[in-house]
This record gives C-alpha cells, structure tokens and sequence, in this order.
C-alpha cells in the first residue's frame, strides 16, 4: 500500500505515586483483512510491556500478574490509570514556507484529582512555548494552532486535505486518513456522507506522508 504509515518510536515518561521513570513509546501499524489498517501504541514500563489502541487504555501486553505491583492500574480493565504520561511527538513545523522537525509535546493526566481538561499539548518554538488543555488532539492542536505566529504551521495529518475525523466522540489521539479516496472524500459535504468514503487508515495527528497536501477551508467533511 503507498505511503503505509511506518512504525515510529519517541521519548516521553510515566509517573505515579511510585516516582517517575523515562520510557520510549512506539506506533507500529497494523492491518486487518477488510478493514482500514489501524496502529498500536506500545512502551515498557518498569519491565512490564504495555500496549493499547489509544493512551487512555494501554496495559500490559501480554497479561503479567506482576504489573499490579509496580504499575498504577485500574481495578476492572486493568489499563494505567492513577499516572501521568508524556511524550514528545515528532512533527513538521513549517515556518515562513521552510519546513523543519519539531515536537509536539503531550502530557496526560490520568490521576483521579485532574481536572476536566485532561490533556496539554506544547510546543516550543523560536525561545517561545504555545501549550492548549484539551480533551483531545482533535480540539488541542486546533487552539495550538491559532496561537502559532502568522507564518508558522504544522506540516501533518492533522492539517492536510486528505485527513479527517467521524462525526462522533473520538479517541484522544488518532485521525483517518483518505489518500486512497481524495475525490470521493473531497466531494462530501453532509455529514452522514462521510460514511460512505473508505478510509484507507487511522494515523497520529503529528504522522506526515508524501502525499500531503495543505488542507483548504471549506473542503471535505471538517471544512
């Protein structure tokens, strides 16, 4: 498949009541027959292997009797919980037209005393640092965006013309990718037709392949 996202690694931490401890997350893609390929997001923390589909539900992969004494857990379904994650995101930034890397950086917090924002996304840039609270990548780098200064943009998934979300409560991280239906999902302008066009995968916001385009307003489903 063209531009198959790749598996990519970057550096982030876990902290509980225990202290904290630096960890190295992974995305690795994968594919099921029939479906939209997806990815897993995946880490070691304090020897136990942990993985999930999305931040809010990563735990240990496989199944360690172990992880309940050194890992903050939740009592039913066993993901992290009661902690603190971060991560520093990969991410073109492009600034007066000349593009460079960058990290977005995520920190969130799963510590029941949060608050109702549990996520804050930063990025530093040029001796200054824009930061949102949000929900979601969806709404954060959205007001991350508006705060850069005129002439800066991020470069990825989230701001090309082939990238979009479902009209309904999504992840925390995690988008859809169109390239391989760009005039069907391009015409689409009411909502419950974005059902119809196949997604070719789910990829992280910050993710960017060659097939990028600059998205503009008022095509396809976000506008």
């Amino acid at each position: 498949m063209e531009d198959r996202m790749r598996a990519w690694s970057f550096p982030g931490s876990y902290e509980d009541g225990r202290g904290r401890v630096a960890i190295k997350w992974r995305i690795e893609p994968f594919a099921v027959a029939g479906w939209a390929g997806g990815y897993e997001i995946s880490t070691v923390v304090r020897g136990i292997p942990l993985s999930g589909g999305d931040l809010d539900c990563i735990e240990p992969d496989p199944p360690d009797p172990r992880a309940r004494t050194v890992l903050s857990l939740d009592d039913r379904f066993d993901a992290l919980t009661q902690c603190r994650l971060t991560g520093e995101l990969p991410c073109t930034v492009a600034v007066s037209g000349v593009r460079r890397a960058e990290v977005v950086r995520f920190t969130l917090d799963l510590t029941p005393d949060a608050q109702r924002d549990t996520l804050r996304l930063s990025l530093a840039l040029n001796g200054a640092t824009y930061e949102t609270d949000c929900h979601a990548f969806e709404t954060g780098l959205r007001e991350l965006i508006t705060a850069l200064p005129e002439g800066t943009s991020l470069v990825c998934c989230y701001t090309c013309l082939y990238a979009d979300y479902p009209p309904v409560s999504g992840p925390i991280m995690g988008m859809r990718c169109y390239r391989e239906a760009k005039e069907q999902y391009l015409a689409v302008r009411a909502e419950p037709d974005i059902w119809n066009v196949p997604a070719t995968e789910t990829v992280p916001e910050t993710y960017l392949c060659s097939q990028y385009r600059v998205r503009i307003p008022g095509t396809g489903y976000r506008g």
